[in-house]
């Protein structure tokens, strides 16, 4: 077991991500299967195995008997519980991946329902909310801008579902974040393929026209 998709992402956790996970398995929404308390108390025991997996104590029968207790082992069931720990763990790296946007995300999804229900006081309370929250990134790179474009098409379908004439305005500031997103986009990119090239074939640097 110590060679599968479950270790192998394990021991690529930094310490501090390995904390995360563990505050991260608390909560039953966050676990995959029908057995989420299965998958919360085998994530839970091999966090105190890390970093080294290669212990006697870690094999398929010995951590069977820790969350089955004393049933015998059954491989097809102990299969799908280990699936399903690595699915949850696959959340786990796009929740701390996506951490620093996730707020606005979920914002601009909650803008784009409320707009179709027609809950004008709603969405403008969380146009307001996501936009703060959106002016405290520190870093304004490509991700930035993609938000702000999603948050700014948001409200421009609104203003045009209500038949607000700034709608027109807003257009110009949606093109504009566009515009920005792909320039930095672009710029990111190109500075990979030329930080790259060295161990690419050919020459990219003709291909890279700003």
């Amino acid at each position: 077991m110590v060679n599968n998709k479950l270790f192998r992402l394990l021991s690529s956790f930094e310490p501090f991500e390995i904390k995360a996970l563990e505050k991260f398995i608390l909560s039953p929404l966050h676990l995959e299967g029908k057995r989420p308390l299965k998958v919360q108390s085998l994530l839970q025991c091999l966090t105190t195995f890390y970093p080294d997996f290669n212990q006697p104590e870690v094999q398929d029968e010995s951590l069977y008997g820790i969350i089955f207790l004393d049933e015998p082992f059954n491989k097809s069931k102990w299969d799908k519980i280990c699936s399903n720990a690595t699915k949850t763990l696959q959340n786990f790296i796009a929740f701390i991946t996506t951490s620093e946007f996730g707020e606005i995300d979920n914002l601009i999804i909650q803008l784009r329902f409320y707009n179709q229900r027609n809950l004008e006081k709603d969405f403008v309370s969380t146009y307001k909310k996501a936009s703060k929250c959106l002016a405290q990134i520190q870093k304004k790179g490509k991700e930035y801008h993609q938000r702000k474009f999603y948050l700014e098409k948001e409200f421009f379908d609104f203003q045009l579902k209500s038949n607000d004439k700034k709608s027109i305005d807003q257009l110009a500031e949606i093109i504009t974040r566009l515009d920005q997103y792909f320039f930095i986009y672009r710029l990111q990119f190109s500075y990979y393929l030329l930080t790259k090239s060295g161990s690419t074939k050919g020459d990219v640097k003709p291909m890279i026209q700003l």
